[in-house]
This record gives structure tokens, C-alpha cells and sequence, in this order.
């Protein structure tokens, strides 16, 4: 499974999520400095999802039929662009701006990475594999906040967005001189791996990608997570620094801590995911998280949020996505594995959309605390929406779901 390109793509992964990690958790830090309110800080933290829409339905059916590899570096490359960007103009409408164009980003770069490592994946270790690749994502996203938090205390915003470019400009470089572009015709054993036949996949009718129960429910999971996540993690920052008085390194340290736990225990739940029920998984995570969420609206104490995050975030995280993204390779070998992977990345823009701008709004409306509050109901919705659509679905002794 440690193959080359499985390690090529892991460290570009690696890298990539770090600079955003990194740069991530201080935008609406940045925007209120520049005297941005609620509503625009909760903008600058979601209004990529609005070019994400756009770009997510259509990527993955092209890279499903021409390959993954250029879309990938492309990702990669518009960051270095937008680092330069935030570099240059200093106020709250080009922040938004630049924020928007790394919709574009992200609709690449994790539609590719995942489809990638879905065509490695053998029937019936699709959790081990994507669990496997998980710790690239959730380090790189656990380290980011720790060195936002680092930087913030020693340094500059200007720096932070500095190193972001030059992390974003080594990734773009590692996928272009290293990653082979069809790693499945150099792995696959024919024998145990039929990856070679999805990259032949012919387009599946949209009707049936939509009617598809197995798609409606990792889809309605994807977006119902990803709402809570830019409901709560836009403001979270904000409200822990300035109605609570934490320190930009402790917060880093609580949002860091998540990420690394979620990514170290994916591989585990990852393999669980290929031995139990996804669904019930599902359900266990999305519990498990909807607590660590709601403990922010009901504590002051650092030290029991930074325990809920770890035991609760961290692990009810892996568990739920290591379930559903075990379950995206599935879906994706019956309608084609970039087309699912833009399709939940689709759903991931919705949710950050429409949470981020939302989550301003209620904030207004209920408080900040209550945002806490709605984003763990929301997340318990994903959960057993999940478990309910894919009822009708069981798992085949090869480890693929079929009807």
C-alpha cells in the first residue's frame, strides 16, 4: 500500500493542508483587524464554497476521462497565487475576493487526491486505504493552526501568508516532477485491483448519479458536516480570543489537537470502516462530535474543551469520516470515482457556504454561543441521514457495498 505514488500524493497532500491549515484559522482574525463585522468574517472564511459550486460538478467527470495529475498541480498552484494576493492588498473586500478564487483550490485538489487514492484501493480495503491516506490531510491541518498560533505570536500576518505560498509552491512542484500521472497502470495487481477498468469508466446518466441512495446519503453527510464545521470554526477563533481571552497559541493548540488525533486514529477506524457497518459508524462519530461542539457553548474552562475536542472531536471525526469516505470509493466504482469525489466535494462547498454566511447571520440573531449549539444538531442530521439513506444498501463479503 506504501507505494511511491501513494507516498508522492500523500506528501503533497501533506504540505498542501498545512499552508492552508496555517493561514485557515486566522482570516477572520485578519478581516476583523481590517475592521471587517460578523457577517464579512464569516465571508472570508466561506465565500471560496461560491467558485467551489461552480467548478465541483463538472472537474471530476473531465480528470474521470483525462487524468487527474494536471488538475491536481493546477490546484496547488492557484494558492501560491492567492498567498500573493493577500500579500499585497490589505482590506476586507480583497480578502473576500482572494478567499473566493480558492474555490478553485480546493475543488481540485481534494476531488484529485481522493479519486487518486480510491483508484489504488482494492475492493473491500477502500476504508484501509483512505484512512491510511487521512493522516496526511488531518496532520497538515493540525500542524497549520499550531504554526498560525506560532507565527501570530512572533510574526506578522504577512509572514503567514509568505510561508503558505512557498509550502503551496514545493507541493505544486512534488505533483508535477514526481507524482506518476497513471499510478494504477504501475500498481494494479489484476489479480486483486480492477482500477485499471475505472480509469476506462464510462460517464454514468446524471439521473442515476442522482437517484443513486448511496450518493444522496454521503452527499447530505459530506454538506451537513461541513456546515457545522464553517458555522463553528469561522467564529471560533474570534470567540475564543476576544470574549474569552485565550491565547492565539491555545486556541491553535485546541484546534491543532483535534486534527491530529482525527488523523492519527483514521487508519484504525479507516479498517473498521471495511469490517462493520458504516452506517452504525456513522452514527457514533456525529454523536461523538455534536459533544465536543456544544461543549464550547457550556464551559469556559480551556482544559475541558481542549479534552472534549480531543476525545470527542478528534475521535468522533475519524470515526464518522473514515466510515464515509470508505463508503465515497464504493459509490464512486459504481458512478465513477472522480465524478463522487467532485460530487462530495460539492456538498462540502454547499455546507461551508451556506454555513459560514449563515452562521454570521444566527450569530446576530441568538448569540455567538448558540452557533456552537445549532452546529451540533446539524452535525447529528448528517449523521443519521447518512444511516438512513444507505439502509437499503449491505455490505458484500468483498467489502463494496451494493443494493
Amino acid at each position: 500500500m506504501l507505494t511511491r505514488p501513494f507516498l508522492i500524493a500523500g506528501l503533497s497532500m501533506f504540505l498542501g493542508t498545512l499552508a492552508l491549515g496555517m493561514a485557515t484559522p486566522g482570516l477572520t482574525t485578519w478581516v476583523a483587524i481590517l475592521g471587517g463585522g460578523p457577517a464579512a468574517q464569516g465571508a472570508a472564511f466561506s465565500t471560496f464554497a461560491i467558485t467551489e459550486l461552480f467548478m465541483t460538478p463538472w472537474i471530476g467527470r473531465v480528470a474521470d476521462r483525462y487524468g487527474r495529475k494536471p488538475f491536481y498541480a493546477l490546484g496547488l498552484g492557484s494558492y501560491v497565487f492567492v498567498a500573493i494576493g493577500w500579500i499585497l492588498f490589505q482590506n476586507v473586500t480583497a480578502v473576500i475576493a482572494f478567499r473566493a478564487l480558492t474555490g478553485i483550490g480546493s475543488s481540485l485538489i481534494f476531488t484529485m487526491s481522493l479519486s487518486y487514492i480510491g483508484a489504488l484501493a482494492p475492493k473491500g480495503q477502500e476504508g484501509r486505504y483512505m484512512g491510511a491516506f487521512a493522516p496526511f490531510v488531518f496532520l497538515g491541518f493540525g500542524i497549520g493552526p499550531l504554526l498560525y498560533g506560532l507565527i501570530r505570536t512572533i510574526g506578522s500576518f504577512e509572514l503567514l501568508f509568505g510561508l503558505m505560498g512557498l509550502l503551496c509552491l514545493l507541493s505544486t512542484l512534488i505533483v508535477i516532477f514526481f507524482l506518476p500521472a497513471r499510478p494504477q497502470l504501475e500498481l494494479a495487481d489484476p489479480s486483486q485491483n480492477d482500477s485499471v477498468k475505472f480509469e476506462q469508466f464510462v460517464p454514468v446518466p446524471w439521473i442515476r448519479i442522482i437517484k443513486d441512495s448511496g450518493m444522496q446519503g454521503i452527499f447530505i453527510a459530506r454538506a451537513s458536516f461541513a456546515w457545522s464545521i464553517s458555522a463553528c470554526f469561522a467564529f471560533l477563533p474570534v470567540f475564543l480570543e476576544t470574549e474569552l481571552g485565550f491565547a492565539a497559541i491555545s486556541i491553535g493548540v485546541l484546534i491543532g489537537a483535534q486534527q491530529f488525533v482525527g488523523g492519527g486514529a483514521q487508519p484504525i477506524t479507516g479498517r473498521l470502516s471495511d469490517i462493520f457497518p458504516r452506517n452504525i459508524l456513522a452514527i457514533i462519530g456525529s454523536i461523538a462530535v455534536a459533544i465536543a461542539l456544544a461543549t464550547v457553548a457550556i464551559t469556559e474552562s480551556y482544559p475541558i474543551m481542549l479534552a472534549s475536542f480531543l476525545v470527542f472531536g478528534g475521535l468522533g471525526t475519524a470515526v464518522a469520516q473514515g466510515a464515509i469516505q470508505a463508503e465515497q470509493v464504493s459509490v464512486g466504482r459504481r458512478l465513477g470515482l472522480s465524478t463522487v469525489a467532485g460530487l462530495m466535494e460539492l456538498a462540502f462547498a454547499t455546507g461551508i457556504l451556506t454555513g459560514g454566511l449563515g452562521g454570521g447571520l444566527l450569530i446576530r440573531t441568538f448569540g455567538m454561543e448558540a452557533i456552537f449549539v445549532i452546529s451540533a444538531i446539524v452535525t447529528l442530521f448528517g449523521g443519521f441521514a447518512y444511516a438512513w439513506k444507505s439502509r437499503e444498501f449491505t455490505k458484500s463479503p468483498d467489502g463494496v457495498t451494493s443494493p
